[in-house]
């Protein structure tokens, strides 16, 4: 299995959330994904700070995001490694 940083596992959870809800593209809260994934609320703010700028996730609101289309083409990169 590959090794994967923080902000992948940040996405790729994310992704794999929406896909068991039904919608890759529904409101998402960043808090309860980075807790999934073990990040501290610190680390999450960061994290989706950088994912924002390089427009892998549209932020909603203080701690709702989603995901774009680019998050979702990096996910499914990410899935295939």
């Amino acid at each position: 299995m590959t090794s994967r940083t923080k902000d992948e596992l940040f996405i790729l959870t994310a992704y794999e959330i929406g896909t068991q809800h039904g919608d890759i593209f529904a409101p998402l809260n960043r808090y309860d994904i980075g807790r999934l994934c073990g990040i501290s609320p610190k680390g999450v703010n960061a994290i989706c700070n950088l994912l924002i700028r390089a427009n892998f996730i549209k932020k909603i609101d203080n701690t709702g995001f989603n995901l774009t289309k680019n998050g979702e083409a990096l996910a499914l990169r990410l899935l295939q490694e």
